[in-house]
């Protein structure tokens, strides 16, 4: 079996057919394992997908049924169940492109050790046009765009299983950015990187995970976790002294974004754990307090030159 994509569906009975007839022609050239995910949903959209594979009799189709546990717990029951020697996550209401994912895996069969093959992804609207585009980052600074910048979708990420044999599933014990995690995760413990130009997915432009969207809440406590966590793993990968700084930019990245919406309080939280960390890596270190906290013209600044040194 060459690919196993996991299906992950909660509610989703408008989209989750267009989405995988779209993606089934998508990836025709290679001999694939559906694996979708009804995470007690609570509408039709089980049946959509079993008269899908009902209308798909060529095609190896697995179903799993749970009750509502949230995407995280979802994405784990599928990958349990796979057998391909690579994995996409495949989120219910996206549409994958042609060609990617046949030249991702033909780039992996040449060689093995790549890990991990990525490529960028297109958002588009209500009316299946492309608004925005996002390439991926070069293989040398895909690191410093996970802690930075980039918003990591699963369906434009292929693996290796024996990667994920090692490195483990997703976070179930995390409320919060359980994809962030792990694909730091993965891309920390892969041997190779592999980055395709151009887009491999269309992303919707409401975008969120209906399977989290309910549980998920960009509350303080998850994003501190979230911050902590991501400095056990640089620091468990021998990476936390060259990717620091990038960091300290995420950090800068919440406090914005809970000052934006108000929340001074919540932003001098993430300050504060920054100043515990920066006494460790910064060798002028700024002092983050409600007083000095970086305004937004600044912030929008630095994210800017960010984003031109590792594109």
């Amino acid at each position: 079996m060459d690919l196993s994509i996991i299906v992950p569906v909660y509610n989703r009975q408008h989209t989750i057919h267009q989405a995988l007839e779209a993606s089934r022609k998508a990836v025709d050239k290679l001999t694939t394992q559906w694996i979708i995910v009804d995470d007690g949903s609570e509408d039709a959209s089980a049946q959509t997908c079993q008269d899908w594979s009902d209308n798909n009799p060529g095609y190896q189709v697995e179903i799993i049924r749970q009750e509502n546990k949230g995407a995280a717990a979802a994405r784990n029951a599928g990958l349990s169940a796979a057998s391909g020697r690579y994995i996409l996550f495949l989120d219910s209401d996206d549409v994958l492109l042609p060609d990617w994912l046949p030249t991702a895996a033909g780039q992996m069969d040449q060689a093995d050790e790549i890990d991990i093959t990525y490529t960028g992804y297109r958002i588009i609207d209500g009316h299946n046009e492309v608004v925005r585009t996002s390439q991926a980052f070069k293989e040398d600074k895909a690191l410093q765009g996970i802690l930075t910048t980039w918003v990591t979708h699963p369906d434009v990420i292929l693996y290796r299983k024996t990667l994920l044999d090692k490195t483990g599933g997703f976070r179930e014990d995390m409320p919060a950015m359980q994809d962030h995690e792990f694909t730091l995760r993965a891309f920390l413990k892969a041997r190779k990187r592999k980055r395709l130009r151009g887009y491999g997915v269309d992303v919707r432009e409401e975008g969120a995970d209906r399977i989290s969207a309910e549980r998920f809440s960009k509350s303080q406590p998850d994003v501190i976790a979230f911050l902590k966590e991501t400095v056990n793993l640089l620091r468990e990968h021998g990476q936390w002294q060259q990717h620091a700084i990038h960091w300290q930019t995420r950090c800068e990245s919440y406090i914005y974004q809970f000052l934006r919406n108000g929340r001074k309080r919540d932003a001098a939280e993430v300050a504060r754990i920054l100043n515990t960390y920066a006494d460790q890596f910064l060798p002028d270190k700024v002092r983050f307090g409600l007083a000095r906290i970086l305004p937004p013209a600044a912030s929008s600044l630095w994210y800017r030159k960010t984003s031109r040194k590792i594109w």
